[in-house]
């Protein structure tokens, strides 16, 4: 995966455009699916925080192309990031997507509650 070398990430929270909605709803998008948030979480208790591909293949009871497809989606969407060594390719947790995440989430961040103009339930 190409690097911009930027290691910090503006707060989601501080930027309210349709480009947040937007980052917001890829990182959702991609967390949105079992598989995916067991690969996360296999590569985020793994020994020094990477995983390679042929360590997780042995988790899942699936064909290698799907798994690769559901990897492809966490990179694309910034979750995870992807470094190819020789044959393998191993996998790390991007810490960006858990601050934009916590951003989005937190109290004051793109998905707080805003009592003048929203309905107290969704009658």
């Amino acid at each position: 995966m190409a690097t911009s070398g930027r290691t910090d990430v503006a707060p989601v929270r501080a930027v309210r455009t349709l480009e947040s909605d937007e980052h917001a709803a890829q990182l959702f998008k991609a967390l949105a699916d079992p598989v995916r948030i067991r690969l996360v979480r296999l590569v985020r208790t793994a020994a020094n925080g990477e995983e390679c591909f042929c360590g997780l293949s042995t988790e899942f009871d699936m064909p290698q192309p799907s798994l690769s497809h559901h990897l492809s989606v966490l990179v694309k969407a910034g979750v995870l990031s992807r470094e190819r060594r020789g044959t393998w390719s191993w996998y790390r947790v991007c810490p960006e997507a858990w601050q934009a995440l916590s951003a989005i989430l937190e109290p004051g961040g793109l998905l707080v509650r805003r009592p003048a103009t929203e309905p107290d339930s969704c009658r």
